[in-house]
């Protein structure tokens, strides 16, 4: 949340919330949840958490698929 934060300030808060995970783990990402037009910055935010060595669990109810296939292209969730 604080990187995303860092990011864009509170636009990411729908797509990030508190993750609940430990041990290199993180989840409270939901796809489903953000404005699509905020996909750009989700990715610059997942992607500089993932290459940080943090494995991202997605959660997604099928609403925003195009994001979730953006996310998968560009190998940024590990679980979902």
């Amino acid at each position: 949340m604080v990187i995303a934060f860092l990011h864009a300030g509170t636009k990411l808060d729908s797509f990030i919330g508190r993750s609940e995970l430990s041990h290199g783990w993180m989840d409270g990402i939901h796809v489903s949840e953000g404005d699509p037009a905020l996909t750009d910055d989700l990715v610059r935010v997942l992607g500089y958490i993932r290459k940080n060595g943090i494995s991202l669990q997605l959660d997604t109810d099928g609403r925003n698929a195009h994001v979730l296939d953006r996310l998968l292209a560009e190998k940024l969730g590990d679980r979902w």
